[in-house]
């Protein structure tokens, strides 16, 4: 047995039903006798288009910051205005059986008023002491007679320096 079945829509009914009456062959409300089978829906979609947010990258981590250069550390600037006396300072070498193992030189500057410091760069040759305000005493430490000699870096409290050359002379006893 074959049992014919019509999609009717929900639309069709109403429109049927707002006429009050139906007399298309197409729309038969009537019940329906034996076996009836399970009505199918029917799928009806109206596509609607929602935009969504598109999620951008966070960065993580620290957000990096710029690094300062640093500034170089200034030198001691030589200054025109430094006078040493005498320059050089000759010593003679300890043992060598003169007795200038020992000198003095001073040292000024135009408009200072202030200390001055002196080092020595090779100790093995000879000292440097500060005396009196301006005066230096270079003592031999060498005993090496002749031709020998170093320097001493003469600093004031304002970042200017100066040199001052150290002679080993030759004596002859």
């Amino acid at each position: 047995m074959h049992i014919f079945t019509r999609t009717v829509t929900w639309s069709t009914i109403a429109a049927c039903a707002a006429l009050a009456a139906c007399s298309s062959p197409a729309v038969d409300l009537r019940p329906k006798t034996g076996p009836t089978a399970s009505p199918t829906p029917i799928a009806s979609a109206t596509a609607t288009a929602i935009a969504t947010a598109t999620p951008t990258a966070t960065p993580t981590g620290a957000t990096p910051t710029a690094t300062p250069t640093p500034s170089p550390t200034p030198s001691p600037v030589a200054s025109a205005a430094f006078v040493l006396n005498p320059n050089p300072v000759v010593i003679a070498a300890v043992g060598s059986g003169c007795s200038e193992t020992t000198a003095t030189f001073t040292v000024s500057e135009a408009g200072y008023t202030g200390t001055f410091s002196g080092v020595i760069h090779d100790t093995s040759i000879a000292t440097v002491a500060l005396t009196s305000p301006g005066t230096f005493t270079v003592t031999a430490v060498t005993t090496t007679n002749g031709p020998a000699g170093t320097t001493i870096t003469v600093s004031d409290t304002n970042g200017h320096s100066t040199t001052e050359n150290v002679t080993v002379s030759t004596c002859l006893p």
